[in-house]
């Protein structure tokens, strides 16, 4: 008996004109729907005795996010002296920007409900569910 194969047609993407040529899809972008994902060019003030911590704020002020007052593991890297090869930044995802300023040793913990973020040290195992 032959097989029958029905291919189904994709949904179409809603679009509006803009210009006389150009077709705009109507719909978020990937770095609006997640946030981590947007995109951060920053350059730190210099000449100030900055702190991982003061850079983390500063990366994360208009981001949606917030670094978290609850984090005690956190407060050990917020403390550390920014480096100088921090003091600029991008252009990279939020998530890579707080991962280098963290360094290798820590590791971003996003809260997204609460759009809150800490860092624990990466040689602590993740709690199971």
């Amino acid at each position: 008996m032959p097989v029958t194969v029905v291919a189904q047609a994709q949904p179409a993407t809603p679009v509006i004109r803009s210009g006389r040529y150009t077709l705009v899809e109507i719909r978020p972008e990937q770095a609006q729907q997640v946030l981590l994902e947007q995109v951060v060019d920053i350059t730190l003030p210099s000449g100030w005795d900055l702190t991982v911590g003061d850079a983390v704020r500063y990366v994360l002020r208009f981001s949606g996010y917030q670094l978290g007052e609850h984090c005690p593991k956190s407060s050990a890297l917020c403390e550390l002296p920014l480096p100088a090869a921090h003091f600029r930044l991008g252009p990279m995802s939020l998530q890579d920007a707080l991962q280098t300023l963290a360094g290798p040793t820590w590791r971003l913990q996003p809260d997204h409900a609460q759009r809150r973020i800490c860092f624990t040290p990466a040689t602590e195992q993740e709690p199971t569910p």
